[in-house]
């Protein structure tokens, strides 16, 4: 019988999409609530799942730590000591702490905030502060990078900060968004090239595997899937997005049900979510849809012959050399 690793991935952002919330995240408001108000009630509505082997739900908190948090509390890695008690506690009960730097940047001309992805010397002294910073506090093994962008240069910073295993790769899915009524990049990523299968990145193309010539560290994909016709329109409606969906487990079932209903056999399930997004909006995401779609995806390793077991992320190293 196959063994599925099932790994929970929590971005820990701040919220924009909330009532209240600016819902624009180049505003640069920071607010916690999700975290705050959201995730204590998720983590009750999960307390009753379990996998084949009556484990409990494990998560992998990804942390802010990077330039614009800097500048908005003084210190890279804030969440980490803000929120201590509550990263301890989960860490006694077999969580993760990992890594999610952003590469946020002011523009004082325009006065918001928006992707660096140019700046090469600028993005590779954030990268290694913000990393500083929250290693302090705690062994960072694995890492997700803020919009899931990498590219040859950020791939080999993380390998050469240590960092084992990065879960930022969206097989199939690409975009290219940039600021309203500028050219300043905003959630921009290519993974169009990503296998599904985890994999050593080459040096000179983050995206493939690198056969004997590659980075030491291991880039394990988001599991994703086809959309479906209504989606695949929306996606064309709105301009530049994939006809690829992950799996992200706070977003109603009627819209990714799909990716936990069929669950891979040989490589691992990763899904991810963020904090604000476990209180709405409700008609599209909400902690109850979080609780509802991994029940969903472990009825679903049972009825085809699957073990599922839920891990912690810097786990999967020891399956995939």
């Amino acid at each position: 019988m196959p063994i599925l690793p099932i790994v929970v991935i929590v971005d820990v952002d701040p919220d924009w999409r909330i009532f209240g919330a600016a819902g624009a995240p180049q505003k640069g408001e920071m607010r916690w609530e999700g975290l705050r108000r959201g995730v204590p009630n998720l983590l009750r509505l999960v307390e009753g799942l379990r996998d084949s082997r009556g484990g409990s739900v494990r998560f992998t908190w990804m942390l802010r730590s990077d330039a614009q948090i800097e500048m908005a509390y003084g210190d890279p890695a804030h969440v980490a000591d803000e929120f201590a008690d509550f990263w301890d506690a989960r860490e006694a009960l077999g969580d993760e702490i990992g890594w999610h730097p952003h590469t946020w940047r002011y523009s004082e001309s325009g006065q918001f905030w928006f992707q660096e992805n140019r700046d090469v010397d600028w993005v590779t002294s954030l990268l290694k502060d913000g990393h500083s910073a929250l290693s302090r506090r705690f062994t960072i093994r694995v890492a997700k990078t803020g919009w899931t962008y990498h590219d040859n240069t950020t791939m080999k910073t993380f390998a050469e900060l240590g960092v084992k295993i990065d879960f930022s790769a969206l097989p199939g899915m690409r975009y290219r968004g940039v600021i309203p009524g500028t050219d300043h990049p905003l959630g921009q990523y290519d993974w169009s090239r990503a296998p599904q299968e985890p994999y050593h990145p080459r040096v000179d193309d983050y995206q493939m595997p690198g056969n004997g010539h590659a980075l030491p560290i291991l880039e394990v994909p988001n599991w994703t899937f086809p959309t479906g016709i209504l989606r695949r329109l929306s996606h064309s409606l709105r301009g530049g997005r994939s006809w690829r969906e992950f799996a992200d487990p706070a977003k109603n079932p009627r819209l990714v049900g799909q990716g936990f209903r069929n669950p891979p056999y040989s490589v691992p399930f990763v899904c991810y979510f963020h904090p604000e997004e476990t209180i709405g909006p409700p008609w599209i995401f909400n902690a109850v849809h979080v609780a509802q779609n991994l029940r969903l995806l472990l009825r679903s390793c049972e009825r085809r012959g699957i073990q599922s077991h839920f891990v912690a992320g810097s786990e999967l190293a020891a399956n995939f050399r």
